[in-house]
């Protein structure tokens, strides 16, 4: 239960950059307008802030508010993960169900995945996000929370982008050790040719 008395006003978080766990402090001073919050905020349960407190401490590393409002969710799930980030391009598949079978497996080894709407074209700027008769919001990003095989072709005709944020296996299943990434280096001579510059041309071919 929130206490007033003991409540200091002073949160942390930790983001991931550059290789590195950083350390972010804010005050719980959030942005409002007549009352109710601008930004990140619960529509349907009033005093839940986690979301915008994180917003808040993310927008202070990034430098502002304004630095949010573009860019690619991949990128956001590395900063709270330190995953690994990939995007893919839904447009013109050559083997759809062979990319579906890639996306489910990053979905059962834990990624983040997400795609996005094409963006409504416009000219102008104040323009509000198009939405779809289906209540899809062109533009926005939305998290994949299961995958049906059947719906796929469905699926790659409303959504142009996928984002996968792949985390390491550890932190996946709680930190137990059993499932770590793990890291081969090559100790030795380096060899142009051999084990320098990329693999050797087939005996066949020319150098």
């Amino acid at each position: 239960m929130y206490n007033s008395v003991i409540h200091s006003g002073i949160f942390r978080f930790n983001f991931w950059r550059y290789g590195v766990w950083t350390e972010v402090i804010i005050d719980d001073r959030l942005p409002t307008k007549g009352g109710e919050l601008i930004f990140a905020h619960n529509q349907n349960t009033q005093g839940e802030f986690w979301g915008p407190l994180i917003e808040k401490a993310h927008a202070k590393i990034h430098g502002s508010y304004q630095a949010l409002v573009s860019g690619f969710a991949n990128e956001a799930l590395v900063d709270f993960t330190a995953g690994i980030a990939e995007q893919a391009s839904l447009l013109k598949l050559e083997h759809p169900h062979r990319f579906f079978r890639t996306m489910k497996r990053a979905f059962r080894r834990g990624s983040l995945l997400t795609c996005s709407a094409p963006v409504a074209e416009s000219t102008d700027s104040e323009a509000p996000d198009a939405i779809r008769s289906d209540g899809l919001v062109l533009g926005h990003v939305y998290s994949i929370t299961g995958l049906l095989r059947d719906a796929i072709f469905t699926w790659l005709e409303i959504f142009d982008t996928l984002e996968m944020c792949h985390m390491s296996s550890d932190l996946v299943h709680g930190g137990k050790g059993k499932h770590k990434w793990n890291v081969a280096c090559y100790h030795g001579e380096w060899v142009e040719g051999v084990n320098a510059g990329g693999c050797r041309a087939p005996p066949d071919e020319g150098t």
